[in-house]
This record gives C-alpha cells, structure tokens and sequence, in this order.
C-alpha cells in the first residue's frame, strides 16, 4: 500500500510544471517509495506485486529527465546516499548502460561500506550480469543481512549461491535459518531463482506428498514436492524411475520441478 501510494504521488509530481513543485518533493517521494520496495523485497521474496511496482517505478524515473538530472547531481554531491545510488543505476541499468550502473553502485559502496541495501541491490544487479564473479556476489550477499534480520531475500541467495559454489555444508545453516522465519507458507514455500538448464538422476525415495531424486554424478539428494510436480507425472512416479529435472530455491533450499520422466 505504502508502494502504491507513493508511486501514484509521484506520477503526480512528474507530471506537474517544474515551477509547481521542488526537486526536494520528489527526491522524497523516490527516497519513500526507495525504502518501501526494498524493505518488501527482502521480506517477500519474489513478491509479484512488488516486482511489478519496481518496473513501474523504474519506467518512470526513467522518462524523466529532470529526474535523471536531478539524480545525477544529488549522487555527486553525496554518493553516501543509497536511495540515490539505487535508482540512478536502476535507470542506467534500464538504457544498456551497464557500465554506468556498475560505477555507481561500486562509487556509493566505497562512500558507504555497511549500507546492506546497496550490497542487496548490487548482488541482485551483478546476478544479472553474464560471467559476472561468483565470488563477488557471494561477499555482497553476505553484507546484505545480518542475523536475526528480516532480510530473508538477501539470505535465500545468499544460501542459492553457496550452493551454486559447491558449498552445500555452508549452505545447510542458511536455509535452516530461514525455514524458521516467521513469514507465510506461500512465502516460504514458494520455488524462486531457478538455476539453468535441466539436471539428471533417479528418483531414490517418494512417499505421500514429497521425495527424493538422487542426482547423477554428485549422488546429492534434491528434495521435491507433489504440488510441483503435475499429476500424470507424480502418478509414474516410483524408485528408480529417470528424471531430468529443473532445481529452484525456496527457504527450506534447493528443490526440484519440472520434472519430466526418461527413457
């Protein structure tokens, strides 16, 4: 609700006489608006409404070029304020302009080091990025949480690229922290950044509602829902059945989808 209103507010300001409100307003309402999605995104992850208020808000920032401007010469003046940094490389991002974006996520983490938003932001920008350093994304992640916290977006990626790494033991912790959130069954169960392509294995265990397929080569077990899984599948489902299988995340860890029976 907060997002929308502020979205609204500032559709409205834009829309005005540039003689009819201050760069002030409408840096406040960015500011506003700034900490409102961020705030949503790390609660509830992959949240579509709020997705779709940040491509909103995005698209609007980006045809305005006063707010561009205005953007441009607050950042210079003070690269210490994440809202800013946030948004100006949110427009870059939105034109190509890559390069840009980077420079100014890397510019306002060196004017503020302990910022976990701008580390959340810029791990989320750097995912996006192909061939983009592993390691680098790992160490913002980690800096865009702290224990205890409700920065659970931050935490599933940062488990996800554990994980993608190779570090299965130090990911365990992670989502065993985040099974223990107190958010709701929708939101902590949901399948969300799915990594590429398909993968192979056995089905190695099913009961009732869930079961296991044992990876090929690794021997790792990927854990698998029946309500992921549809029905004319799920029901040719028995132990060692051949599966490809599509992995996501969720916050009790990987989990398997999309799974398609093989010869």
């Amino acid at each position: 609700t907060l997002v929308k209103i502020e979205i609204q507010r500032l559709d409205s300001l834009l829309k005005m006489p540039c003689e009819a409100n201050s760069k002030d307003d409408i840096s406040a309402v960015i500011n506003r608006v700034e900490k409102s999605l961020t705030s949503g995104l790390l609660q509830f992850p992959g949240d579509s409404y709020l997705l779709t208020a940040e491509s909103k808000l995005a698209a609007l920032l980006q045809d305005s070029d006063r707010v561009i401007d205005s953007l441009k010469k607050a950042f210079d003046i003070n690269p210490r304020t994440s809202f800013i940094a946030i948004q100006l490389a949110a427009i870059y991002q939105k034109k190509g302009k890559l390069n840009e974006a980077k420079d100014v996520f890397e510019n306002a983490l060196n004017a503020n080091r302990n910022d976990k938003d701008l580390h959340y932001r810029y791990s989320k920008f750097l995912l996006q990025l192909p061939q983009s350093n592993a390691d680098l994304i790992e160490y913002h992640l980690q800096r865009a949480f702290a224990p205890g916290d409700k920065n659970y977006d931050a935490q599933l990626l940062y488990g996800r690229q554990l994980y993608i790494k190779g570090s299965r033991d130090d990911s365990k912790p992670v989502f065993s922290r985040l099974k223990m959130a107190r958010v709701a069954p929708n939101v902590r169960e949901a399948l969300l950044y799915p990594l590429e392509g398909f993968f192979h294995g056995i089905i190695s265990k099913i009961e009732g509602s869930y079961g296991y397929i044992n990876k090929d080569k690794s021997n790792e077990w990927i854990y698998f829902h029946r309500k992921n899984i549809p029905d004319e599948v799920w029901n040719i489902l028995v132990f060692g059945t051949r599966v490809k299988y599509k992995v996501g995340f969720n916050f009790h860890g990987p989990s398997a989808f999309e799974i398609i029976t093989e010869l």
